[in-house]
C-alpha cells in the first residue's frame, strides 16, 4: 500500500495544550478521470491507498460515513477539495468552517462507530432508509445549540440533526453534537413510543449521555 501521512488534525484546547489531534475516521479520496481510490483516516490522522498513483491526481475529503453525512447548513455536502498534486497532500486544519466540520464528526464517528458504553446507535443508514444527515450552522438561525427532528427517522432527505455551534469551544460543539445524536439514539431504542415520552425524560436522556460520552474524550468537560 502506498502510505500517505495525512496529518488531518484540528486543534484541541481541553486539557491538550492546544496541541494537533488526529481525525479518525475521514473519507479522503484521489483520483483522475475514472480512476479513484478512497481511504479512512486511522487514529492518528494517517490514511493509505491500495495503490501508488504514477501521476497528479485530485484530492477530495468528504465529512461523511455510510450511516451518516454532514451538510454545510441544511443541503450542501460538507466536502472538502482538496489540491491536484503529485505525492502526499497533509492537511492541519487551525480555524474556519472546516475546524467546526472536524468537531461535530469526531462526536458522530464516537457515537457510531466508537466505544459509546453500549447505547444504541443512532439512526443508521439501510436499504429503507438514508443515512442520518447532520446540518452544521455558522448562523444560529435563533437556536443556541441544536435541533433533532423525529420525521427524519421515516426515510427520505430530511435533516435530521442541525447544529449551531459555530465558533463555540471545541468540548462544546462535541457535546452539543452528542447530545442531538442522543436523541436519534433514544428514538431507535423506543421507536414510535418515543413520541409519548415527556420532553424532561427526553432531555434528561440526552443530557445524560452528552455528560459520559463527552467526557470521554474531554475529562473536564463540566458543561449541560
Amino acid at each position: 500500500a502506498f502510505q500517505i501521512n495525512f496529518a488531518n488534525h484540528t486543534k484541541d484546547s481541553c486539557g491538550s495544550g492546544g496541541r494537533y489531534i488526529g481525525v479518525e475516521g475521514v473519507k479522503v479520496r484521489a483520483g483522475r478521470w475514472f480512476k479513484w481510490r478512497t481511504a479512512i483516516t486511522k487514529a492518528d490522522g494517517s490514511y493509505a491507498f491500495a495503490a501508488r498513483f504514477r501521476r497528479s491526481v485530485r484530492y477530495k475529503m468528504d465529512w461523511e460515513r455510510y450511516d451518516f453525512a454532514l451538510r454545510s447548513g441544511g443541503f450542501s455536502s460538507a466536502q472538502y477539495r482538496g489540491p491536484y498534486k503529485k505525492g502526499n497532500w497533509d492537511w492541519s486544519i487551525s480555524s474556519g468552517v472546516h475546524q467546526y466540520y472536524a468537531h461535530i464528526f469526531r462526536a458522530a464517528h464516537h457515537y457510531y462507530y466508537k466505544d459509546n458504553k453500549g447505547l444504541k446507535r443512532p439512526k443508521q443508514n439501510s436499504f429503507w432508509r438514508s443515512k442520518l444527515r447532520i446540518g452544521a450552522w455558522t448562523q444560529d438561525k435563533g437556536d443556541t445549540g441544536g435541533v433533532h427532528q423525529s420525521g427524519s427517522h421515516f426515510g427520505g432527505l430530511v435533516t435530521g440533526i442541525k447544529i449551531y455551534r459555530y465558533g463555540a469551544l471545541p468540548e462544546d460543539i462535541y457535546a452539543t453534537t452528542i447530545h442531538e445524536l442522543a436523541h436519534s439514539s433514544h428514538y431507535e431504542l423506543l421507536g414510535l413510543n418515543f413520541f409519548s415520552v415527556s420532553t424532561k425524560v427526553k432531555e434528561s436522556w440526552a443530557r445524560g449521555v452528552q455528560w459520559e460520552l463527552t467526557r470521554m474524550v474531554y475529562p473536564n468537560y463540566k458543561g449541560g
